[in-house]
């Protein structure tokens, strides 16, 4: 078996773009209320796969009584957990900017977004960047 020499990789570059891939994004901004859920959820369209390419959740309103677990779902699979620790301050964030090497859902399945309540008077403010192709 013989191994290809790096010229004829190369010969035929993909052409990849992060500004093509982000022509058609959307965002999704949703700010939660008190010491509740915040869910932000995008319906999958048959034929079509959800493409992921950052997400950012901020508190407000308190430090978090708990750990505030954030999932990213496909359908009912999990693809990515963020956490907010117990007792962090107000403004903590967390997310991810995952670009070009976008995570892709499921074709025609639903992404949900998933924020647990972060205890008493902590909001959560949730972000999500994203395209359907």
């Amino acid at each position: 078996m013989s191994i290809p020499r790096i010229t004829q990789i190369l010969e035929k570059p993909i052409q990849t773009s992060i500004v093509g891939i982000l022509a058609n994004s959307q965002t999704v901004t949703q700010v939660g209320t008190a010491n509740s859920p915040n869910t932000i959820t995008i319906t999958g369209v048959a034929g079509k796969s959800i493409y992921i390419h950052a997400f950012e959740v901020v508190t407000k309103g308190a430090s978090s009584g708990n750990d505030i677990n954030i999932k990213l779902n496909d359908g009912s699979t999990l693809k990515w957990q963020e956490v907010i620790g117990s007792g962090s301050n107000v403004g903590t964030r967390t997310g991810v900017v995952f670009g070009i090497t976008a995570i892709q859902i499921t074709s025609g399945s639903t992404c949900t977004l998933v924020i647990d309540a972060g205890g008493s008077n902590v909001v959560t403010v949730a972000n999500i960047l994203y395209s359907q192709r």
